[in-house]
C-alpha cells in the first residue's frame, strides 16, 4: 500500500516537473554575424581584396587600347586618308585589336581565378565565424539554463521565418553580441 502511494506521488511529481514549460530562447544569428567586430574586420579585408581586383591597372591599358583603335578606325574612314596610308592603318588596327583581345582574355582569366580564391576565403571565413558564434550561443544558453534556442533570422524555402511565435522565448541576441565583442 505504501509503495502504491509512493508511486502515485512520484508520478504526480513527475507530471508537475514535466508540465513546466522549457526555457526557450531566440537568437538572431544574422545580426550577430553583421555586428560581430571580428566578422566586420574580416568582411572589410575581403571587400578590399575585391576592390583591388576591380581596380586592376590593366583596365586602364585596355581602355587606352580601345581609344587608340577607335581613333585609328576614324582615320581609316576619313575620305582624305590616302589608300596606301589606309593599308598601314588597317594593319595597326589588326595588331592593336589582337593585343586588346589577348589582354582582355588574360585579365578575364586572372580575374576569374582571383574571384574564386576570394570566394573560397569568404566561405571559409564565414564558416569559421558562424562556428565561433554558435559556440558562444551554446555557452551562453547553457550558463543561463535555457533548454532550447531557436534561430529567428532564418527563412524557409518559402521565405517564411522558421520561428513565428514562442510564448516563453527570450531574445538572447544582445547579451551574446556583447559577449562576442567583449571577448575580442
Amino acid at each position: 500500500m505504501a509503495l502504491r502511494i509512493l508511486l502515485v506521488l512520484a508520478f504526480g511529481l513527475l507530471a508537475r516537473i514535466q508540465a513546466a514549460p522549457p526555457r526557450v530562447a531566440v537568437v538572431d544569428v544574422d545580426l550577430l554575424f553583421r555586428e560581430y567586430d571580428v566578422a566586420k574586420a574580416k568582411q572589410g579585408s575581403i571587400s578590399s581584396l575585391r576592390e583591388r581586383l576591380a581596380n586592376n591597372p590593366r583596365f586602364e591599358v585596355i581602355k587606352a587600347l580601345q581609344v587608340e583603335i577607335a581613333a585609328l578606325q576614324k582615320r581609316a574612314e576619313d575620305p582624305l586618308t590616302l589608300g596606301s596610308e589606309k593599308l598601314g592603318i588597317f594593319e595597326k588596327i589588326r595588331l592593336k585589336s589582337h593585343e586588346l583581345k589577348s589582354l582582355e582574355r588574360d585579365l578575364k582569366q586572372e580575374a576569374a581565378a582571383e574571384t574564386a580564391k576570394i570566394d573560397a576565403e569568404l566561405v571559409k571565413t564565414t564558416r569559421e565565424l558562424l562556428s565561433e558564434i554558435r559556440a558562444h550561443i551554446s555557452t551562453y544558453a547553457t550558463s543561463e539554463g535555457f533548454d532550447l534556442v531557436f534561430e529567428n533570422s532564418g527563412k524557409t524555402s518559402s521565405q517564411v521565418p522558421t520561428l513565428i511565435y514562442s510564448r516563453y522565448a527570450v531574445d538572447i541576441t544582445p547579451p551574446v553580441l556583447a559577449q562576442l565583442n567583449r571577448d575580442r
